[in-house]
């Protein structure tokens, strides 16, 4: 008898409790916009790197997103869980290198920055669109 009324009483509680919730997925859409005529361009292309932080500024996630060659049209579709909330995202796109060493590429300095914010629920699929112009400027767009 104390074991089904354990058992009823676990199930009871079990059933009560809130279920935790689901992550949201964003991901990262590169495009690549060739700059005006006559400007600068990185023969060894760009790396794109992208860091999330929380909105009390807590990093949250980081990486690269691509490396490309300049006029190349990179792959996209870097994809990230987050737990839900608000983020803030930072894109830097720094110059690489056209030589190789050890089989890695060599970035140099930083080409162009941009930011921007998004918030995500449980369960939301967000695309970041990530638009760079040559190595002169970026631009984030976001999508549900």
């Amino acid at each position: 008898m104390r074991a089904g009324l354990f058992l009823v009483l676990a199930f009871l509680l079990g059933c009560g409790s809130a279920p935790a919730p689901s992550r949201a997925t964003v991901v990262f859409d590169l495009h690549y916009v060739q700059p005006p005529p006559g400007s600068s361009l990185s023969i060894g292309g760009y790396g794109v790197f992208a860091r999330l932080t929380d909105a009390t500024d807590h990093f949250a996630w980081s990486g690269a997103v691509r490396h490309f060659d300049a006029g190349e049209a990179p792959p996209s579709n870097q994809v990230v869980d987050l737990e839900p909330g608000e983020y803030k995202l930072a894109i830097s796109i720094v110059y690489a290198s056209d030589a190789v060493v050890n089989g890695q590429v060599q970035y140099g300095p930083t080409a162009a920055t941009c930011e921007g914010r998004f918030t995500v629920g449980s369960g939301d699929v967000i695309a970041l669109t990530v638009t760079q112009v040559g190595g002169e400027s970026c631009s984030i767009a976001v999508a549900n």
